[in-house]
């Protein structure tokens, strides 16, 4: 291994009493073990904070703040992080064991890039299971990849500390797909590094997901201001980000976003399923909409198109 690269554990903790310290012994329980961790607790309400917090022998160090959204929250361990690479794990997902050995390998092997994003495993509420993997690993184009469906996921990555400080971080605010955001302002700048293995576990029936959680978001930053490059892969990308954003946020009242998007996006190619969801989501009664997408939701998960 280099030992020049160090990774510094990131874990933005937010009411998540039920899964941070499994999520924890999933980071000690490394063959390889990173630089720090650091749980950044966003003004968590029931006792997240306590648990993480019984780690502290074990080196972890738990930094409080007021809540600000996961965004702020991952930032706020990035400035208190000192490893050349930033791994961000969410506090209800799991690692592999081998993750932080994997990666350091693949950075050792590929150092010119700023983002490195393995396979995972994805287990819903009902125990079902899948794999999300890149049609192709190496270092290769990051909006080609996305194209046919996977997408670097925050506890399945790691970023290089130059990539982050370059374009800013997350976007402050953002609480829907501010990953996506980071990944195509990092992808703009450099190379990204695909890992076949799938080297952790997120869960999408956990407690307190985004998705359930959503309040109108406060920021200064947009989707729209990424637009125009030329690059049609990358524009298909983004307008992927916009319409599932404006389905949730369609679900949670909010008419005029899924209006905005309906109108600015439509001119997509490669996600007209996506844009028929939000257009029958939007026209729908409120209190039909939620059963419209579960049962989208589980045809689409049986069926593995999602």
């Amino acid at each position: 291994m280099d030992n020049q690269i160090t990774i510094s554990v990131i874990i933005p903790l937010y009411n998540k009493a039920a899964s941070v310290e499994a999520t924890l012994a999933s980071v000690l329980a490394q063959s390889v073990q990173p630089l720090e961790i650091i749980v950044v607790d966003d003004g968590s309400t029931d006792d997240s904070a306590e648990r993480a917090e019984r780690f502290a022998e074990r080196g972890v160090r738990v930094v409080r703040q007021a809540n600000g959204g996961v965004s702020r929250a991952r930032n706020r361990g990035a400035a208190e992080a000192q490893g050349t690479h930033l791994a961000f794990l969410d506090a209800d997902d799991r690692w592999e064991s081998n993750f932080i050995e994997s990666m350091t390998a693949a950075i050792s092997e590929n150092p010119e890039c700023g983002l490195y994003a393995s396979a995972y495993r994805v287990v819903g509420a009902d125990g079902r299971s899948g794999l999300r993997r890149a049609a192709e690993s190496g270092v290769t184009d990051f909006f080609e990849q996305v194209k046919v469906g996977f997408v670097a996921l925050p506890s399945a990555s790691v970023v290089s500390r130059e990539a982050f400080e370059s374009v800013g971080g997350f976007p402050a605010g953002m609480k829907l797909c501010e990953d996506s955001y980071l990944w195509i302002r990092v992808a703009d700048n450099y190379k990204v590094c695909f890992l076949d293995e799938p080297l952790a576990t997120y869960r999408v029936g956990a407690e307190n997901r985004s998705s359930k959680i959503y309040v109108a978001e406060q920021t200064e930053f947009s989707f729209d201001d990424l637009r125009g490059s030329g690059n049609e892969a990358r524009e298909e990308f983004i307008a992927r980000c916009v319409i599932g954003k404006a389905i949730t946020l369609c679900l949670k009242g909010d008419k005029e976003f899924a209006r905005h998007a309906e109108q600015n996006y439509s001119s997509t190619r490669l996600h007209r399923r996506s844009l028929w969801r939000l257009r029958t989501t939007r026209r729908l009664p409120r209190c039909l909409r939620h059963t419209f997408n579960r049962l989208y939701d589980h045809l689409a998960w049986l069926t593995k198109r999602k």
